[in-house]
């Protein structure tokens, strides 16, 4: 007896394990790929839908597609009806682990086959390179899944006799929903609603359980997942928070038509398929499995956008707007994390860029309207950018690949710049200087003029980044003859040494206002949208432009 028990759980164990290596080993090798997959074909929730299901097909993880589904969201490349669509395709995809543990499991009968493709797949693992490692920790898992259901079946038959569908609740509407709580406690206790689909699976397939109680318990533990999902979304921001509240109401509303369906499904397929239902019974499970979240999401997919509609009402957005797409949730995914970084760094800077635009307009009507509301601007812009840099120096950006670690410098780079931009913008004295010495009114309307416009697409910002760059260079050429000009006049007493220091000071801080909004669209433009974009370095930088 203690033997079976052990092995049960050894047998969850070994499951549990082989499914987070084959996942962790499957993101490795197609996860950059899966992601552009994901921004590339998803259009509307209906191939949203598609290639969130192939998603999770493919990596056998729906939490990892929600992650960067969300995470999209953060950063722009997606709205939220069509990340519902990814959601919706994606618990379609995860039923394809009990379709693999019913017929790759018992119908092939693996068992101590697959211990040769565990060793093979460690030693890929221990010796390869880069896909070649990972397709060793895909292989490795994947021998410890069938592993892991090889001792649940044999601890499972060890209570052939002792465990049998009369110690479970009847197929009544009560004892169905008794086995549908059973199954919810099952998802929160192992936290994988795919160990639990598998023990049943196992159970039914060794005659512990009947078909319709194995029915009723995985209706639980699909409707479970639930409740990792809420809990995840705690702390998160609004995007997380709205993912996991709709999918709570999507399971819920799928696991109560589920629960109505299952005497239906039985009968049909006790009509219609009389063998199956009693020599392959895990596969009508699998198959009742798949069809109701097969026909939940073509219910819903209609109405995708009015869904999204309510979930937004229910969780309206409530936090500071700069630093909404900064999700703790997205750590797990280092390169969605940084493209939330990367959306978040380029609001920052537009509004930095538009509060200096309204602080150097010479016009006093104008400036008396917005100069308060463009220094509190600057306020909320240095909040953010403390803010992001206390989020990328949570230190869970491990295994970067060269894009993602790429995007990681560059972000680092934007954020230096951004800090000492804000610090500049906040020299108000500096300020009036500069927009009321006419020396600098050419140069002020220049300047305005780049940092006005809108750089929501890399032409634009390749625009931009090429006047800042003329306006830095142009200051520079002037910087040595002004000087001269300015001591040349104080001594001949035509203007006061306070005033003589002012200017000077007033010309440096221009010009390195111009350096670090160049410096900014520089680091933010693609690496192939400019013809210097590959060097990222300050060769062009003067010894008083280090501060």
């Amino acid at each position: 007896m203690s033997g079976g028990i052990l092995g049960i759980i050894g047998g969850l164990g070994l499951f549990l394990m082989g499914m987070a290596v084959m996942t962790e080993g499957l993101k490795d090798l197609a996860g950059d790929a899966l992601r552009r997959w994901l921004t590339t074909f998803t259009r509307n929730p209906l191939t949203g839908a598609v290639t969130g299901m192939v998603c999770t097909a493919i990596l056998q993880s729906s939490s990892a597609t929600t992650v960067m589904a969300v995470g999209f969201v953060a950063a722009g490349l997606l709205t939220f009806p069509q990340a519902l669509g990814i959601i919706f395709g994606a618990n379609i995809g995860t039923t394809l682990k009990g379709w693999l543990v019913a017929w790759v499991g018992f119908k092939l009968d693996l068992g101590e086959f697959v211990l040769p493709l565990i060793f093979i797949g460690s030693l890929m693992r221990l010796f390869g390179q880069r896909r070649f490692s990972a397709s060793g920790y895909a292989i490795a898992g994947f021998g410890l899944i069938f592993v892991g259901i090889s001792m649940l079946q044999h601890g499972m038959l060890g209570f052939q006799d002792v465990v049998t569908p009369e110690n479970f609740p009847p197929n009544t509407i009560l004892g169905r929903l008794l086995l549908v709580l059973m199954g919810i406690a099952i998802t929160l206790v192992t936290q994988s609603s795919s160990a639990g689909v598998a023990a049943a699976i196992t159970a039914v397939h060794v005659g512990n359980i009947s078909l319709a109680q194995a029915g009723a318990l995985v209706i639980g533990m699909d409707v479970g997942t639930t409740f990792t999902a809420a809990m995840s979304a705690i702390g998160g921001n609004v995007n997380t928070k709205r993912t996991g509240l709709a999918h709570v109401i999507y399971n819920g509303m799928t696991g109560i038509a589920a629960f109505f369906l299952l005497p239906l499904y039985l009968w049909i397929c006790e009509k219609t398929v009389p063998n199956a239902v009693s020599n392959d019974p895990e596969m009508i499970l699998v198959g009742f499995h798949s069809m109701f979240n097969f026909l939940g999401v073509v219910a819903v997919l209609p109405f995708t956008n009015q869904f999204a509609r309510l979930v937004v009402r229910i969780i309206p957005p409530h936090e500071r707007e700069l630093t909404r797409r900064l999700d703790v949730v997205l750590l797990s995914e280092p390169d969605v994390a940084i493209e939330s970084v990367y959306a978040t760094l380029v609001d920052v800077a537009r509004v930095v860029f538009a509060s200096l635009t309204s602080l150097l307009r010479r016009s006093e009507m104008h400036r008396m309207a917005t100069e308060q509301l463009a220094y509190d601007r600057i306020e909320e812009a240095e909040q953010a950018v403390a803010e992001t840099r206390r989020y990328l120096s949570q230190n869970r950006f491990g295994n970067m690949n060269e894009e993602t670690a790429h995007r990681f410098t560059v972000a680092l780079h934007v954020l230096d710049h951004l800090h000492r931009l804000i610090k500049r913008c906040k020299k108000r004295k500096r300020i009036r200087q500069v927009r009321e010495d006419d020396e600098f009114s050419e140069t002020c309307e220049g300047l305005t003029a780049a940092l006005s416009c809108e750089f929501s697409q890399p032409e634009q910002m390749a625009k931009i980044h090429e006047k800042l760059k003329l306006i830095w260079i142009q200051l520079g050429r002037r910087m040595e003859p002004f000087r001269h000009e300015i001591i040349a006049r104080t001594a001949l007493g035509d203007s006061t040494t306070d005033e003589a220091i002012h200017r000077l000071d007033a010309i440096r801080w221009l010009r390195r206002i111009c350096y670090h909004a160049y410096r900014i669209t520089h680091h933010l433009l693609p690496v192939d949208s400019t013809p210097e974009a590959t060097t990222r370095v300050n060769s062009d930088l003067g010894p008083d432009e280090m501060d």
